[in-house]
């Protein structure tokens, strides 16, 4: 047994464990702090339930404006550099909140979190594409997305017992924990960008380079349509779905169910992903992440006919379900689908699926005002399941479009 434990942790590039490790570790205090910003907001603001809810929306507002830029530098200047930069700002950002005491500051904090994941996310991506051959590569999202669960499940409930809203401590542990990872990244991680091969004219990355490609790449932005809808989707999890489930028991039980159901997902994640991925790895990428739609569109279609706890929580677990087998897949054919020299410009581009967060609230919002919870979630699975054959377009003009390259470059 612990030969074949040494086995796989040494199939992989070190960078790839600390990198799960880590990962773990500060979405683990940043749960402890993010789940509780309204609160922690309330509590030290004069703000509305509005005003604090724009301040936080923020976030994703500047992720998902700046995406594009944080791939790109990760591609002209490197990922360590990006990763180091951007932990280090975070560490600051968190600490900022710690003191923020007026409703611009939580706006501009939250604004600059955002950009500190633009600048991240899509460098990391990078890294551990350009660190793991593609054979490896579901695996290694699959423990990142892994770590992130863990951290989520058990963030929120130290946060509750440390104190988050009332003190804001757990903001600093936060900061601390960014700038360790900043060090073991400067120290550690090596520059995993792809330096150009002696026999190839190599131009050097232009963002102006980078734009054109990723705007010519039909196969990308079918991707990025049928990740858009999901995230219109799951936006309702944390927005629409609480607000029909308090006109079914009421705001007081409403509160405890939720929170349940929410547990209920986390924890199907952290024991239940490595089985299922095992059971649909014979799947292959493509047709992994249509099930995964299929399932997504089938949970939000049972939450319009759920009535009580063990029926919230069925179609939770389908739709985790659908979680497990489509995000990290998604990631693995992110990285199939980007050029060797543009790998952080894809993940960066692709954070534009965010947009789903901004405008699922308000799409879910209306339907469920103008004719209630069924409506609202038929709705969805709708636009969730047109996600479906998406998947499969995008892979066919991928295809087309390396068999042309392929082409090109025999007749050169």
């Amino acid at each position: 047994m612990w030969t074949r434990i040494k086995y796989f942790i040494q199939q992989y590039h070190p960078v790839v464990w600390w990198t799960v490790t880590a990962t773990a570790l500060t979405r683990l205090t940043q749960f402890m702090v993010m789940p509780f910003m309204a609160l922690y907001m309330a509590a030290h603001t004069q703000a509305s339930a509005g005003t604090i809810g724009l301040a936080i929306g923020m976030g994703a507002a500047s992720s998902t404006a700046f995406g594009f830029l944080g791939g790109m530098l990760a591609d002209k200047y490197g990922r360590k550099g990006m990763m180091v930069i951007a932990l280090f700002f975070n560490a600051l950002v968190m600490s900022g909140y710690a003191n923020a005491r007026t409703t611009w500051e939580f706006f501009v904090l939250s604004a600059l979190n955002g950009l500190t994941r633009t600048l991240f996310n899509p460098a990391s991506q990078a890294m551990l594409t350009d660190l793991s051959t593609v054979d490896q590569r579901k695996t290694v999202f699959a423990m990142r997305y892994w770590a992130i669960n863990v951290g989520a499940s058990v963030g929120p409930i130290l946060g509750g017992y440390l104190g988050t809203v009332a003190t804001g401590v757990t903001f600093y542990l936060a900061a601390g924990v960014s700038l360790l990872y900043a060090l073991v990244t400067w120290i550690v991680f090596p520059e995993s960008k792809p330096q150009p091969k002696a026999s190839s004219q190599h131009q050097p990355f232009r963002f102006q380079s980078g734009l054109r490609l990723i705007f010519a790449d039909r196969a990308f932005w079918i991707f990025m349509l049928g990740g858009l809808l999901v995230s219109i989707g799951y936006a309702q999890i944390d927005s629409t779905l609480p607000q029909f489930i308090a006109r079914l028991v009421g705001s007081h039980a409403a509160v405890k169910m939720f929170a349940i159901v929410l547990t209920a997902n986390a924890i199907t994640v952290i024991f239940l992903q490595w089985p299922l991925m095992r059971l649909t790895n014979r799947l292959g990428t493509v047709r992994s992440m249509a099930l995964g739609q299929f399932l997504f569109a089938i949970g939000f279609f049972l939450f319009g006919f759920s009535h009580n706890l063990a029926t919230f929580i069925g179609a939770m677990l389908v739709i985790t379900f659908g979680e497990i087998v489509e995000f990290p897949t998604s990631s693995q054919y992110m990285s199939i689908l980007a050029t060797e020299s543009a790998r952080g410009t894809y993940f960066g581009a692709y954070s534009l699926r965010q947009i789903g967060f901004l405008l699922g609230p308000w799409l879910g919002g209306l339907l469920l005002e103008m004719d209630g919870g069924k409506t609202l979630f038929t709705s969805i699975a709708i636009l969730v399941a047109l996600g479906i054959p998406m998947y499969t377009w995008s892979d066919t003009l991928r295809q087309k479009s390396r068999n042309r390259d392929t082409e090109a470059n025999v007749q050169a």
